[in-house]
């Protein structure tokens, strides 16, 4: 896609869409769990390519019904406002 495209679907360009991602990674992570976060993507693509869709999907096909609902539990607890 060109920034012609991402603005018209995010109202943005590319690298606006991508300093936004990082600093809502930095703002709920930190920069060191943020970096880390980023290079396990980098690192889980080259080892089998993949989309995030589907590293989330591995994610949450590994968890049982309850470590979900815990998970879900704790982001909403650490979340009150989204």
């Amino acid at each position: 896609m060109n920034d012609e495209d991402y603005i018209e679907l995010f109202g943005m360009t590319k690298a606006e869409l991508m300093n936004k991602g990082m600093m809502c990674l930095i703002h709920n992570l930190g920069i060191l769990e943020a970096q880390t976060y980023i290079a396990n993507i980098m690192q889980e693509g080259r080892e089998s390519p993949s989309n995030y869709t589907e590293y989330q999907q591995k994610l949450f096909d590994n968890m049982t019904d309850e470590e979900f609902k815990e998970s879900l539990n704790e982001f909403i607890k650490n979340h009150p406002h989204e």
